[in-house]
Parts: structure tokens; C-alpha cells; sequence
């Protein structure tokens, strides 16, 4: 069960990836964010300000903290 979910977590990603490769520009932007930077304090607040950034977010630095 485990492989099974990890190869669905693998093929979805790759997929995404694929699609974003093909797209982006043309029908919609495309932000790639990883899980791991909105974990890691040492690059949360730098992940959000991609976020906030690419949403158009008017909201402060402070804000944002």
C-alpha cells in the first residue's frame, strides 16, 4: 500500500509538471510552490512573499508575518 501511494505521489507531481511546462504563459500562470518551504522557517517567509506576490497581494511585509 505504501509503494502504491508513493508512485500515485510520484506520477501526480510528474504530471503537474509536465502540464505546467506545456501551459504556463499561454492558457494561465503557474506558481510551483514545495510543502517543505512553507514548513522550514529558515524559507517560510520567503515562500509566502512568492505567494503573496504572485496572488497580487497588497498586504504589508508585516502583514504577511
Amino acid at each position: 500500500m505504501n509503494i502504491r501511494a508513493i508512485q500515485l505521489w510520484n506520477d501526480w507531481n510528474k504530471e503537474v509538471y509536465e502540464y505546467e511546462k506545456k501551459h504556463v504563459g499561454k492558457d494561465f500562470d503557474y506558481l510551483v510552490m514545495r510543502t517543505e518551504d512553507l514548513l522550514n522557517p529558515e524559507t517560510k517567509f520567503q515562500a509566502l512573499q512568492q505567494l503573496a506576490t504572485f496572488v497580487g497581494s497588497q498586504n504589508s511585509l508585516n502583514d504577511l508575518c
